[in-house]
């Protein structure tokens, strides 16, 4: 039976200790206590501390080293009420910056409100001896940003979205996650997150998203300008750029290039007219072309005839080497010297080997 045809089970409880905590994907191992029963739980609970209640899906699994674990899919947790498990979770590091002294002082005072307070009014919470109203606004943002972790993951989960990457994406679009892809789930193709332009077709089509629409169409010519990007080509023609996209989206090539159009105007990608044929780059891609053109210009005007060699130099490597230039390859030999670059290209065997040793060895 595979891990999909395994029927999920609901457990519940307190996180009683957090035994492993990666902050970089959220993978956590717990204890989640209930009634004297302790299950050790694994998964992805990125925002999870001790102290807190938990309501965990998954299935049990026996590991070679760990014995039985709660695999955790997914889960739902809330914030503690009353007092004693309030005071574990600040005590325990449920907010940096609280420490079990402080923990207690917060708790005596606002009891079963004290979350709500430091959420809500961090006034108060300055109010207490040792804490600053800096600390207080800090102790806020971080009970807000967890809140806002939860409802993230919860809302990506409605997508087939994983905790693990609602994660990279809350990483990238922060608290408004959930509303850009259900605006434009095409937004996980940026880059970095590891969304396949099908995975977010296959939510924009779930979300009524016509097949030629701006986002679909737009989000395709990035698709396939980043394809080809690993085949070596910096650009497309235009022409060729709407007509490949157009066939992989079962649109019209008309529309393509409309949309095209559109992206280019809103900064989307760039044309560069190159012999009067239109060509179109990522803007990343066209930025890093240029920069590297300028630069080349710009060795192109440092010349150093002080430094030219001569036809007796290159004689004797010849000697040296047993080896006769042609006229291409002395060329090329003074062109690298005489100028500030000079691009030497050519098939295999065609000497560009020899001619690199040969400029490395002539004096300068």
């Amino acid at each position: 039976m595979t891990e999909n045809e395994i029927v999920a089970e609901l457990i519940g409880g307190t996180v009683e200790k957090i035994l492993y905590r990666n902050t970089e994907n959220g993978y956590c191992v717990l204890k989640l206590a209930d009634d004297g029963q302790v299950t050790t739980v694994v998964g992805i609970m990125p925002d999870v501390s001790e102290g807190e209640m938990l309501e965990v899906s998954g299935y049990f699994d026996v590991h070679s080293s760990y014995g039985v674990q709660f695999k955790a899919s997914s889960y739902n947790r809330t914030v503690p009420t009353n007092a004693v498990a309030i005071l574990k979770y600040l005590s325990t590091g449920g907010i940096k910056g609280i420490g079990p002294a402080t923990a207690k002082k917060l708790v005596h005072k606002f009891k079963e409100k004290t979350l709500e307070i430091i959420e809500n009014d961090p006034r108060q919470i300055a109010e207490i001896k040792g804490i600053t109203y800096k600390n207080a606004i800090n102790f806020s943002q971080q009970l807000k940003e967890r809140r806002s972790i939860r409802e993230i993951i919860l809302g990506l989960s409605n997508y087939g979205i994983g905790a693990d990457k609602a994660l990279s994406v809350y990483g990238k679009y922060g608290a408004d996650s959930v509303e850009l892809v259900k605006e434009n789930p095409y937004c996980l193709c940026e880059e970095g997150l590891g969304f396949t332009f099908e995975f977010a077709d296959s939510i924009a089509k779930s979300l009524g998203i016509v097949d030629d629409s701006s986002l679909r169409v737009s989000a395709g010519l990035v698709f396939v300008l980043r394809h080809n990007l690993q085949n070596g080509h910096t650009c497309l023609p235009r022409q060729k750029l709407c007509k490949v996209t157009a066939g992989m989206l079962g649109c019209n090539e008309v529309r393509v290039d409309d949309v095209c159009e559109e992206t280019i105007y809103n900064r989307q990608l760039k044309m560069c007219r190159i012999d009067s044929r239109e060509f179109i780059f990522l803007p990343r891609i066209y930025d890093a072309e240029y920069d590297i053109c300028t630069k080349l210009l710009i060795l192109q005007h440092y010349v150093y005839p002080e430094k030219a060699v001569t036809d007796k130099e290159i004689s004797d490597i010849e000697s040296g080497l047993s080896i006769k230039f042609d006229v291409m390859q002395i060329d090329a030999i003074k062109g690298s010297i005489n100028n500030g670059v000079l691009v030497l290209t050519g098939g295999p065997g065609t000497g560009k080997s020899a001619t690199r040793f040969t400029v490395k060895q002539t004096k300068r």
